[in-house]
């Protein structure tokens, strides 16, 4: 039959074809259920032989015995083995019903499942056509696109299992066409409904990966194996079932709202949700790490292979997240699913120097009581997926209000989750959390450094947009869960004890410190770590208390938190739209929301130029949102937004240029009592501590300590601004004092980081003290002006602006001129009678012509005349004045004053303009007589011409000669070794140089003279 050049199928015939494939029986030539898995032993082989073949035919072939001539003992150990063999087949049912595989006869297969079981045994092109085949039949129609589906799904686990042991990549594998089918949101919400396809992805992910699981010992804390990749990173089978996780995020894309939820689809996506749960947990806690405190770490410990099954899952627990926020049920069923799961992996703690497991920490007047346990001195990981994932479930604002109110009764599901969590102490909640963090800031202050570059790259990871939307960003909000379940005092204990400064944050600290230090010396370096880690801290409470813009923390909307990064991201600098898109968070559902909308809102676009790309510019109106401690700056973000914002706002409001706290918006109900940390007696203690320490210029303080506590006081007070009744001041006041100490501050040096932010900070703390003044009277609004009038009234005030500025130029312009005639009428008392003459009109003056040192005046004549009565005559105004590029010192040009000048050249051979050849003959034609041009030109005189150029950038001669020398010393002290293997730009041993202002590369100087006219004046 021949087949049309479209190749397309016209619609009856597709679906004749599509139905063929998916109706059709034909035999399959694999087994796939008899076949040992890695968990059975080889003697389940027993089972099929013993069907095939007879009982005395397999003793005679495979074990070499006769059954005829059996001993009693014989006998037995055959009854034995075949007690076995039952017990093996029992296990394989077992194993296919819980794959939901149904036992089947080999002819009972039809030819799509052919297709589908047997694709790794064809060849590459028969792959493919069979694929197209598919695609322009079987997915041409819904009703057979949902059969391919379900029977996908169906062997779901044996496709995967070829291709993980296939030699070919996906796009020529069948594992290519899921994308599909679980693209399509209706059917991939069916397939999780009716066919379990969540649990069957999990279930396959599970058990392709669980070879790679540690063997546990007597000695491990867990109940539950975690994955080890220690002896080889990243195996090849391992990153070819990690393409399971893209079918997962594939089939979570379609986010159900609250109308598609049905009870079986609730149903199945919980049971989906254990089986995810049930692979996750083996990455809680792996790749511990433990400082190394005496010498280096000789080998670096295998990191790579969790980071990369994180980046391939991270999608599939953000979508997981966003499916539980459209369900209460959903999500307080996979709540308490996680909290549960979390009791089977205790918190592990250690004991104090006393001994002890519980300790009590007082600062000043406040006390708590909590389990001890040192980041510095304990195994602690990066890789917390559990508790983040619970943190996640927290943002749910609809569906964790019931939390807020413990004392009122709730159902079933929540009244468990109120047990599980008042079960256990609320610090364990974000315990694992907050040992990251901690052993983030251990290791900015160096205290970690002989554990090599594993522990670096991880952390780096760890902050990097491609994972921080499901590490850090999740531990800071899990940061923010305990602090609103957590009372205020315990929880700042709690966190000064864990960055071990607690001691540090008591007002005798220093007296102890110094009467410690009389028996022995501290190291200078122990008391910057203890400063760098107070730091971190602090950044912590400013996390805590000021990141608002995750969706469920505040009352914002997801666009919200978008334009906020967008302009921190342009508080760097200005930045092209794709230095934009990189520095955003890779976030799954942050693609929902438009950043091409987000950008404009924000930021200006100015056009490309000829050398620069086009680039967006924060808007002034923007730069209000700016936080100097953004919890996604790095160090370098960081000081380059300061620099960039300095600039910026140079001639700007002083309290635009104070970079003040922004007014953030208000937390959500279970959130809202956040703020009132910036009350608690134990962070004002600490607050009044660092200004005092700060005023005394102690080594325990630094000026970013005092800065982020200025800076916490400003969050406090843009609280009460927007609620009096939150009541900072007077707390600050009858605690500690806290004005008097700031006050003192203001124009010291001690607060030249930010004296600009300490002064509007004082003023805004003196006018809550006043009180609330009188309202004043409204005034009277404007009509609000339209775009065009706006645009118009723009117009018109840019041409007046232009007039003006092209009057003040003229005005200028004939004011010099004057200036010039009556100089030369003083000077020349002739000019007088040429003007009585008439020779020299106002006209003729106007006329002149300015070049770069001579004023050439026409007289007489209106062309340029050379020769005779009326030639025009050359008169030298005043000498130049040049400035030094190097000393800045300006000097006069002139015969016998100042000082000799040069400007940068460089000089190199020509042949341009000569007429000789290498035996110094004339250059002739090619006919080999004298070329005409030979005849009437006369000749050079050398065989090399000179060709010299300048970039005309001047210099004193002394000054010259000064920085030849420090070249040439320069260069001289260098290693002779580098100068071997370096290639030279610049030889200075031959004189060159580069201009000290252009870099252009010079290798002499060329003398500037005074000009010929004032010389001539001297001579006569």
């Amino acid at each position: 039959m021949d087949v049309p050049k479209t190749h397309q199928f016209s619609a009856p015939l597709r679906e004749i074809v599509g139905e063929k494939l998916l109706s059709s029986q034909f035999e399959l030539s694999k087994d796939y259920f008899t076949a040992p898995t890695p968990a059975v032993p080889p003697v389940a082989n027993i089972v099929q032989n013993f069907r095939d073949q007879g009982i005395a035919a397999f003793l005679n072939e495979e074990l070499g015995i006769d059954a005829f001539d059996m001993g009693e003992e014989d006998g037995e150990e055959i009854e034995d083995d075949l007690m076995i063999a039952d017990e093996m087949e029992a296990f394989i049912d077992d194993e296919l019903k819980e794959m939901n595989v149904p036992k089947r006869e080999s002819s009972t297969y039809t030819i799509l499942e052919n297709i589908l079981l047997q694709d790794t045994s064809m060849w590459k092109a028969g792959r493919c056509i069979l694929h197209q085949l598919l695609m322009r039949t079987v997915f041409m129609i819904y009703d057979q696109k949902v059969r391919f589906a379900k029977t996908f799904i169906l062997h779901y686990n044996e496709i995967y299992e070829d291709f993980i042991k296939d030699d070919h990549e996906m796009d020529v594998s069948v594992v290519g066409l899921s994308v599909q089918f679980m693209t399509v949101p209706g059917l991939a919400r069916r397939l999780v409904a009716e066919d379990d396809a969540f649990s069957v992805i999990s279930k396959a992910m599970r058990r392709q990966t669980e070879q790679y699981l540690k063997k546990q010992t007597s000695d491990d804390r867990s109940a539950i194996a975690r994955f080890d990749f220690a002896s080889r990173s990243f195996p090849g089978d391992l990153r070819r079932s990690l393409h399971i996780t893209r079918d997962m995020a594939y089939i979570l894309n379609a986010v159900p709202t609250e109308s598609d939820w049905s009870p079986q689809l609730v149903e199945s996506f919980t049971k989906g949700f254990g089986e995810f749960l049930n692979f996750v947990q083996h990455l809680q806690g792996m790749d511990e790490v433990k400082r190394q405190a005496t010498e280096h770490q000789v080998w670096e410990s295998e990191w790579e292979t969790a980071f990369n099954i994180l980046l391939r899952l991270k999608d599939a627990i953000s979508l997981v997240i966003s499916w539980a926020e459209t369900n209460e049920e959903v999500h307080n069923r996979m709540l308490l699913m996680c909290l549960e799961l979390m009791e089977k992996m205790p918190t592990h703690y250690t004991p104090n120097e006393d001994g002890e497991y519980r300790m009590k920490v007082k600062i000043e007047d406040q006390e708590a009581t909590i389990s001890h346990f040192d980041v510095l001195r304990s195994a602690t990981s990066i890789h917390q997926p559990i508790g983040r994932i619970i943190a996640g479930l927290f943002a749910s604002e609809k569906n964790i209000d019931f939390l807020k109110n413990s004392q009122e009764p709730g159902n079933a599901l929540q009244e468990q989750i109120k047990a599980v969590i008042k079960s256990n102490d609320e610090t364990n909640l974000y315990e694992l959390n907050l040992r990251v963090l901690v052993l983030c800031a251990q290791s900015n202050a160096s205290l970690w450094r002989r554990n090599g570059f594993s522990l670096i790259n991880q952390i780096h990871n760890y902050f990097s947009p491609l994972c921080r939307n499901e590490m850090f960003d999740r531990d800071v909000l899990m940061m923010q869960v305990g602090a609103a379940m957590t009372p205020h005092s315990k929880f700042l204990i709690h966190l000064l004890h864990r960055f071990r400064i607690h001691h540090w944050a008591s007002s005798d600290f220093e007296e102890q410190k110094a009467s410690s230090a009389q028996a022995k010396p501290e190291s200078e370096d122990l008391s910057k770590t203890m400063v760098i880690i107070a730091e971190e801290f602090l950044q912590c409470l400013i996390l805590i208390v000021s990141e608002r813009y995750t969706y469920g923390v505040g009352k914002t909307q997801p666009i919200d938190g978008m334009k906020r990064e967008v302009v921190h991201i342009l508080c760097t600098g200005s930045q092209t739209f794709s230095h934009i898109q990189q520095k955003m968070s890779h976030d799954i559902n942050s693609k929902r929301v438009s950043l091409h909308d987000a950008v404009n809102q924000v930021a200006d676009f100015r056009k490309p130029l000829a050398t620069s790309a086009g680039q967006f510019h924060c808007k002034e109106s923007a730069l209000a949102m700016y936080s100097p401690f953004f919890m996604h700056y790095s160090k370098s973000d960081q000081s380059a937004a300061e620099q960039n914002q300095a600039k910026v706002r140079a001639k700007l409001d002083k309290s635009v240029r104070a970079c003040a706290p922004p007014v953030l918006p208000d937390f959500t109900p279970f959130f809202e009592n956040i703020p009132s940390l910036l009350k608690s007696p134990v962070l004002i203690h600490v607050l009044r501590l660092t200004i005092d320490r700060t005023t005394r210029r102690s080594r325990y303080s630094s000026d970013r300590v005092f800065h982020k506590a200025l800076y916490l006081i400003g969050i406090a007070l843009n609280e009460e601004e927007k609620d009096p009744s939150f009541g900072f001041t007077a707390l600050a006041e009858k605690y500690v004092g806290l004005l008097a100490p700031l006050e003192a501050l203001i124009g010291k040096q001690e607060a030249s980081i930010c004296p600009i932010l300490l002064e509007v900070t004082v003023e805004k703390y003196k006018k809550l003290m006043a009180g609330p003044k009188e309202p004043e009277p409204s005034k009277v609004q404007q009509p609000v002006q339209s775009a065009e009038e706006l645009k118009a009234k723009r117009a018109a005030r840019a041409a007046e602006m232009r007039q003006k500025a092209m009057a003040k130029m003229s005005n200028m312009q004939s004011k010099f001129m004057k200036k010039i005639e009556d100089e030369e009428k003083k000077e020349d008392p002739s000019a007088g009678q040429k003007d009585a003459k008439g020779s020299n009109t106002d006209a003729d003056f106007d006329s002149k012509l300015f070049f770069d040192e001579d004023i050439v005046k026409q007289v007489g004549h209106d062309f340029p005349v050379c020769i005779g009565a009326n030639k025009w005559s050359v008169e030298v105004v005043k000498p130049r004045r040049l400035t030094c590029i190097l000393c800045q010192e300006d000097e006069i040009i002139a015969p016998q004053q100042g000082k000799p000048m040069v400007c940068a050249a460089f000089i190199q051979q020509s042949q341009l303009f000569t007429h000789k050849n290498k035996t110094g003959e004339l250059m002739t034609a090619s006919s080999g007589t004298i070329s005409t041009r030979d005849l009437l030109t006369a000749p050079a005189t050398l065989q090399y011409g000179v060709d010299v150029s300048t970039c005309s950038h001047s210099m004193h001669y002394e000054c010259y000669r000064s920085l030849s020398e420090t070249y040439r010393t320069r260069d001289s002290l260098r290693a002779r070794q580098v100068n071997q293997h370096t290639h030279k730009m610049v030889d200075s041993e031959s004189g060159e140089y580069q201009c000290p202002l252009c870099k252009r590369l010079s290798n002499a100087a060329i003398p500037i003279l005074p000009a010929h006219q004032l010389t001539q004046q001297i001579q006569g």
